[in-house]
């Protein structure tokens, strides 16, 4: 395995995997194998060799690229390393990993440290199939794993959107028995971790919820967990109460995704919970100029699906998509038709906002399935007729002629429920 020299103060020789992994930090969360001192391999041998290097990398090389020592007591802030380095270190990764000369713990380091690498540097899909194969073979073949191990892999994988065969059967295999050995976080991660990687496993998920339920649930957990029961779709009726009571109680210190994510999560479980959607409403009035068009289109669809009409958190939304053209022009042709069922099935609408719809619909047109065209001409008929329980103005012309022409056009596309 051939050295790296990073040309940064403090430099170092370590070897291509130890850099990548020197790159999170001085990376305290890596040396998190308990019985044999960082190599997150589940075993108990030693750390000789490779394995070394990754170990002193991971307690030395993040103070090298501006991280800081695991000794310095003052707090200073965090420097991001070069992209430039960045890059060529996972190149160098990438290019041992063809070779098949990494060892299993190799890859599990490489996994991890690719997973936190900064901005989006990642090495092709190709080689990451390649280290999680690796990494998950060992696992596999393993007497006794630790659940720390298991959380971070889990973790590493559907962080990097790897989905590996033999992975989800460690975790049905290993997990259950193993339950009171992890903590609320790791449990919380590996909930995370099916989620995004879609694995659905018999009654796993429910045996998560249950447990997770019992415990005290970290504050930055909150979100992701609310958001990752309600992608298995799962429901856990304590569990969404502990959730929902202490989402209210700090509500004004979430940030616009957090919140997307807690109204997403309650609608799509069909959890109607009336104090939550206010609290919720009325930090996006507050805060909707911070939120990006898909959280807009998350939050309108959301609130609509359990009919929870607020004025003025529609008015705040259909200020930012008329008032902003930009915001509007951003979405795909489903998001569009998802604000636009959103409006109509809460029955708000106005001027501003039917020409918003109208001019960005318009606009991408050839874009539209016949279901996309159905579900605008039922919203636009729906927001032509009341708004509020007052009369409004006809949506704008264009809108009409593009939604005739077009469903003509796709006429043998449309099925009997569409038409």
């Amino acid at each position: 395995m051939s050295a790296v020299v990073l040309p940064l103060r403090g430099t170092a020789l370590v070897t291509p995997v130890a850099a990548a992994v020197a790159l999170d930090r001085p990376l305290a969360r890596w040396q998190l194998c308990g019985s044999c001192g960082g190599c997150c391999c589940g075993g108990s041998e030693g750390r000789q060799g490779g394995d070394l290097a990754l170990a002193a990398a991971a307690g030395g090389g993040g103070y090298a690229l501006g991280g800081r020592p695991r000794n310095a007591r003052r707090r200073q802030p965090r420097r991001q390393p070069p992209e430039a380095e960045v890059d060529k270190l996972v190149a160098e990764v990438s290019d041992i990993a063809a070779t098949g000369s990494l060892t299993a713990k190799d890859a599990t380091a490489s996994l991890q440290a690719l997973a936190r690498l900064p901005g989006s540097a990642t090495a092709s899909p190709e080689v990451l199939q390649r280290l999680a194969s690796c990494s998950v073979d060992h696992f596999a073949a393993s007497v006794r794993i630790d659940v720390t191990s298991l959380s971070s892999l889990s973790w590493s994988l559907a962080r990097l959107k790897v989905k590996v065969s033999g992975w989800l059967d460690i975790i049905v295999r290993e997990v259950p028995a193993k339950l009171q050995d992890f903590s609320t976080p790791q449990l919380c991660d590996l909930t995370w971790a099916l989620a995004r990687l879609e694995s659905h496993a018999s009654n796993l998920h429910e045996v998560l919820g249950s447990e997770i339920a019992c415990r005290r649930i970290p504050q930055q957990s909150l979100s992701s967990l609310a958001w990752s029961f309600a992608k298995l779709a799962t429901r856990n009726q304590e569990l969404l109460r502990l959730v929902s009571e202490e989402a209210q109680a700090r509500l004004a210190r979430w940030q616009p995704h957090e919140l997307c994510d807690f109204a997403w999560a309650f609608a799509a479980l069909k959890e109607d919970d009336p104090e939550l959607f206010y609290g919720i409403a009325r930090e996006v009035v507050v805060k909707s100029t911070a939120f990006q068009h898909r959280g807009l289109c998350s939050l309108a669809w959301a609130f609509a699906k359990v009919r929870a009409q607020d004025h003025q958190l529609f008015q705040a939304l259909s200020d930012r998509f008329s008032g902003e053209i930009k915001v509007v022009a951003e979405f795909g042709s489903r998001e569009l038709c998802k604000v636009a069922w959103s409006f109509a099935s809460v029955r708000h609408a106005d001027d501003q906002f039917l020409r918003a719809l109208a001019d960005a619909a318009v606009s991408r047109r050839h874009e539209f399935t016949a279901r996309d065209l159905s579900d605008l001409a039922w919203a636009t008929a729906k927001l032509r007729l009341e708004d509020s329980g007052r009369q409004t103005t006809d949506p704008p012309s264009e809108m009409l002629q593009m939604l005739a022409s077009e469903s003509l056009q796709k006429m043998s596309e449309f099925n009997a429920k569409d038409l």
